[in-house]
C-alpha cells in the first residue's frame, strides 16, 4: 500500500476557482472524480481508502480531485451546481494535466458527471466505468424524501451526515458510520452539502439525457455510444474491493 507522504496536491484554475487534484501511480491515466462529497487529504489518510487507491495506482495513474469550494480546494470557489459546471471542472484536470487518452471512473453521484463529460469528449475517453451510480437521480426517492433530507443537511449538519451515513454505507459498522459523519462534516459546510447534493438529481437527470442515444455527440463528434462501458452494482459487494476488478487493478 501507497505511504501518506506519496500523495502530492497540486491546484490548477477552473472559470477562476481553485482546484485541488493528485496523481498516484504510473501507467494509462484513470480519472476519477465528480463525488459530491469528497477531500484529498481525508480520503488519502484513510487506510481503507488508500488500499483501494493503491491498488488502482499498481497499473494506473490515478487523478483525483476536489470540485472547487469543496475539500483541499478550500472553502472560497463556486461549488458546481449543474452539470455543466461539473463537466467543465473535470475538463479543466484534463487540460491542466494534459491528459490525451485515458479512463474515467464514475461512482456513485460521480456517475452524471463522468456520463456527461465522456458524452462531450468522447475521444478523449477510451474507457467509461459506472459503480454504484444511476440514470436518474429522481428515482433515487421521492421528491418530498430528497426534501427533507436536503432541509435536515442544511438545519443540522451533524445529524444531516449520520442520516446519509445510513443511506451510502447502510451495511457498515458503527465506527465506519462515524468515520463518514466526521469526513463529510470536515469536507463541506451544511450549506455546501446542502447545495452541492440538491443539484445532483437535476445533474443524473440531464447526463441520462445525453448519453442515453446513438446521433453524434457535441460538436460532430463520434458517438457517446461507441466508449468502452463496464457497469457494475455493489450488491453488498464493498466498492473498495469491487471497482479495481472492474478497471484491471490486481
Amino acid at each position: 500500500m501507497l505511504g501518506i507522504e506519496e500523495q502530492v496536491i497540486r491546484t490548477t484554475k477552473v472559470a477562476g476557482n481553485t482546484v485541488a487534484y493528485s496523481v498516484v501511480g504510473e501507467g494509462p491515466p484513470l480519472l476519477v472524480g465528480g463525488w459530491w462529497c469528497s477531500h484529498l487529504t481525508l480520503n488519502w489518510q484513510d487506510t481503507y481508502f488508500r488500499a483501494y487507491l493503491s491498488r488502482l495506482a499498481a497499473r494506473h495513474a490515478v487523478v483525483r480531485y476536489d470540485r472547487p469550494g469543496t475539500g483541499a480546494s478550500g472553502p472560497g470557489g463556486a461549488i458546481p451546481v449543474t452539470l455543466d459546471d461539473e463537466v467543465a471542472v473535470m475538463a479543466g484536470v484534463v487540460d491542466a494535466l494534459g491528459l490525451e487518452r485515458f479512463a474515467v471512473v464514475g461512482a456513485s453521484s460521480g456517475a452524471a458527471t463522468a456520463v456527461a463529460f465522456t458524452a462531450v469528449r468522447p475521444r478523449q475517453v477510451n474507457r467509461l466505468v459506472l459503480y454504484g451510480s444511476f440514470a436518474r437521480g429522481e428515482d433515487i426517492a421521492p421528491e418530498p424524501v430528497r426534501s427533507a433530507i436536503i432541509d435536515v443537511i442544511a438545519s443540522h449538519w451533524g445529524l444531516g451526515a449520520r442520516l446519509l451515513s445510513d443511506v451510502f454505507l447502510p451495511g457498515a459498522s458503527t465506527s465506519d458510520r462515524e468515520e463518514f459523519v466526521r469526513f463529510q462534516r470536515q469536507s463541506a459546510t451544511p450549506e455546501q452539502a446542502a447545495r452541492s447534493l440538491a443539484a445532483r438529481c437535476p445533474m443524473a437527470r440531464q447526463a441520462s439525457r445525453t448519453g442515453s442515444g446513438t446521433s453524434n455527440g457535441a460538436c460532430g463528434q463520434p458517438s457517446f455510444s461507441r466508449v468502452p462501458l463496464i457497469s457494475s452494482s455493489p450488491k453488498g459487494s464493498p466498492w473498495v474491493e469491487a471497482l479495481p476488478a472492474l478497471v484491471g487493478a490486481p
